[in-house]
């Protein structure tokens, strides 16, 4: 019986997965993928503080000293991720069967099974960077690996509204995004370029009274508006999309 090495080239199969698109992953346009040809892992961590601006000085007078930002290199080992898929009672008989035919049927199934392996590999990666997102680190206890990296995000950057937006009548997601917008000037220098978040949250915007009524027009306040006008509202406001 002729293996699944016979037919398929396993280097022709790796480079077939390795230009693999996932569209429904959206995150690796913030946090891209970086090869590297190590199994460990090495980043700067710091508090990104813009400088001070300079000060005037009298002529002949000695410039006032800088500081740099103190660092914190972090590094790790890469932990493996991957799955795969076993070849089945019915696929071995398939297998047997086509010996001495046309073999393309399988060779077929096997980059499709490769396929659906590496999206469930890009999905997991996915899973990590949304994590890293909203809680400031990734954190792994499954399948016997247990393991952490951590950002450094400040506790100060966790902020819950004083009214929840799914609160649609009395919360004010316009007033609350304004606030956060200051303090991230405040603290990085510049403001955001827009802003990630979820269905569930963009759900309950559509419906916002606040956001319904300055939306409104000389027709009346629609009882909801569209993910377009929720972002216009926002950026008529100077506020990210």
């Amino acid at each position: 019986m002729p293996l699944i090495y016979d037919m398929v080239d396993p280097q022709e199969l790796l480079g077939f997965v390795r230009t693999l698109s996932f569209p429904q992953f959206t995150l690796d346009g913030i946090l891209p993928n970086r090869p590297i040809d190590d199994l460990e892992y090495r980043f700067l961590r710091a508090d990104l503080v813009d400088q001070d601006v300079a000060p005037y000085r009298a002529w002949d007078t000695e410039a006032p000293i800088g500081k740099r930002q103190g660092l914190a290199r972090v590094s790790g080992e890469l932990p493996p991720l991957s799955k795969k898929i076993r070849l089945g009672e019915e696929e071995r008989l398939r297998l047997r069967a086509l010996e001495s035919g046309n073999q393309a049927p399988l060779i077929a199934q096997i980059y499709d099974d490769a396929a659906n392996m590496t999206r469930a590999v890009q999905a997991r990666v996915e899973m990590a960077r949304g994590q890293a997102l909203y809680d400031g680190r990734v954190t792994i206890n499954e399948n016997n690996m247990v393991g952490e990296v951590d950002y450094g995000m400040p506790s100060g950057n966790r902020v819950t509204p004083a009214v929840l937006w799914s609160v649609v009548a009395t919360a004010t997601p316009v007033a609350d995004v304004r606030g956060w917008v200051e303090a991230y000037v405040a603290l990085n220098g510049v403001a955001p370029g827009y802003a990630l978040t979820s269905t569930r949250v963009v759900s309950n915007l559509l419906r916002n009274a606040e956001i319904r009524t300055l939306a409104s027009s000389a027709a009346g306040t629609a009882a909801m508006v569209t993910p377009e006008t929720v972002s216009a509202v926002f950026t008529a406001f100077g506020l990210p999309a």
